[in-house]
């Protein structure tokens, strides 16, 4: 085993599994939800990504969703659209990302996505560290609630450095450009509402990652990293999935370099700069992650 899956080998069993307690309300929130689109004949639906109240966890509204549409989809009463389809025709539509839905976009969701009746919700930090569930079962051509489900859960997407990667086949390495202050002003400038503020997100996070994963992958390296100091996992605040992953392979690979190239201290300022624009746009239109 290479040194980075030795790493990660000790950092999940230090951190460990998700509870039990937790795994049974998303059975249960699941089973509400199931049999309630079975009791009203809606064959199909899509599990949107859950708007964060208080937007102190943007990673968060999207993993509860996630792990929610996985239970409902493990239950076989109805179809559940695929979460990468759901991401990319959501995309295309210009819909938001930020997990809240009015009338409108859930019938253009009906619509495109061919689904009777789609999942949404809010999730909301308690101050026991757990987050507070509420979701429902929307109808799409009316917008009417057909049934709705609370729970809560524990935050254990955060517990390791590396909680959604998987070391496997690494794809060709591509370099991205770093963003100037500059360039983040012309981004934040052109969004004229938060409907474009999802795409700006997509563009930063894209044009920091090469510079960001050889950053992280330095402070492995130098074993500069206590779990107990980490207040979030790296890469866990890359707002869209597909980027998110990359920059883990971009990380793997940097990792396993036996001379890894350091970085400038203006490479460190630029990312820096760049990812606090990310987190101001962020927080300003309520996004929670692809």
């Amino acid at each position: 085993m290479s040194p980075l899956g030795s790493l990660l080998v000790c950092l999940l069993i230090i951190a460990g599994a998700s509870s039990l307690a937790s795994a049974g309300e998303y059975e249960r929130a699941a089973a509400e939800l199931s049999r309630a689109a079975v009791r009203n004949q809606k064959t199909r639906v899509a599990v949107m990504p859950f708007q964060n109240v208080g937007k102190r966890n943007f990673l968060a509204g999207t993993v509860i969703s996630e792990k929610l549409g996985s239970q409902v989809m493990a239950l076989g009463q109805v179809e559940v659209v695929e979460r990468t389809l759901l991401a990319e025709i959501m995309r295309e539509q210009k819909l938001q990302h930020s997990g809240a839905v009015d009338r409108g976009s859930i019938k253009e969701l009906g619509r495109v996505l061919g689904v009777e009746a789609i999942v949404a919700g809010t999730v909301m930090e308690l101050r026991d560290g757990r987050f507070e569930v509420n979701c429902r079962l929307i109808e799409t051509q009316t917008a009417r609630v057909l049934a709705a489900a609370i729970a809560k859960v524990d935050k254990d997407w955060a517990e390791s450095l590396f909680d959604d990667f998987s070391i496997g086949a690494m794809p060709a390495w591509t370099s991205f450009e770093l963003a100037s202050p500059a360039a983040a002003a012309e981004f934040d400038a052109g969004v004229e509402d938060c409907g474009d503020a999802q795409d700006a997100v997509m563009d930063m996070d894209r044009s920091i990652l090469d510079v960001k994963a050889r950053y992280w992958a330095g402070r492995l390296k130098a074993r500069d990293i206590k779990r107990d100091s980490l207040k979030k996992n790296p890469g866990s605040e890359i707002h869209d999935p597909e980027l998110r992953k990359e920059f883990y392979r971009e990380l793997h690979r940097y990792y396993e370099e036996p001379e890894l190239r350091p970085l400038s201290g203006a490479d460190i300022s630029r990312m820096q700069r760049t990812q606090k624009e990310i987190e101001r746009l962020a927080e300003s239109c309520g996004l929670s992650g692809a």
